[in-house]
C-alpha cells in the first residue's frame, strides 16, 4: 500500500532508500539475545522486499549498494538511548527490559564508553512511475 501511495503521489521518478542485509543485525543481535533470549533472524525491512514489489508490479528500479563500515564510540548514556530506541519497536520498555540493556551495557563499557565495529549496506533505488514492462 506504501509503495501504491507513493507512486500515485510522484510527478515522475521515486526514490527509496533502506538497510540490505545482515549488516544492520551486528550491531544489535548480541543485545537482542540478551533480552528476548532468542537470535534475532531476518530484517523486515530490507530493501530486497520493496524491489521485489516493484518488480512484481511491472516497474524495473535501477538498485545500487553503497557498504560501509566504521568504529563507534558511545557513551554509557548515548548507548542505552541507542539500544533502548531499536527496541521500542518491537517491545514494550518495561523496567525489567530496562534493566537488561543497561546490564549489556555496563557488561560492554570500558571507563565509560562502548566502542563497536559497525558495518552496513544501504540499498538504494529508484524508477520512473511512468515506465512499466508491458505484459505480452
Amino acid at each position: 500500500a506504501s509503495l501504491r501511495k507513493m507512486i500515485a503521489a510522484a510527478r515522475g521518478y521515486c526514490y527509496l532508500s533502506a538497510f540490505s542485509g545482515q549488516g544492520w543485525q551486528q550491531w544489535y543481535a548480541d543485545l537482542w539475545r540478551t533480552v528476548f533470549n532468542e537470535s534475532l533472524s531476518g530484517h523486515p525491512n530490507d530493501i530486497i522486499h520493496p524491489f521485489n514489489l516493484l518488480y512484481a508490479m511491472g516497474h524495473r528500479p535501477e538498485l545500487r549498494f553503497s557498504f560501509w563500515e566504521r568504529e563507534t564510540s558511545l557513551s554509557r548514556e548515548e548507548a542505552m538511548e541507542d539500544f533502548s530506541t531499536h527496541l521500542e519497536g518491537f517491545t514494550q520498555m518495561t523496567p525489567e527490559i530496562e534493566a537488561r540493556i543497561a546490564r549489556f551495557v555496563d557488561e560492554r563499557c570500558d571507563n565509560g564508553s562502548l566502542v563497536q565495529q559497525r558495518k552496513g549496506c544501504q540499498g538504494m533505488m529508484a524508477w520512473n512511475v511512468r515506465q512499466k514492462v508491458m505484459e505480452r
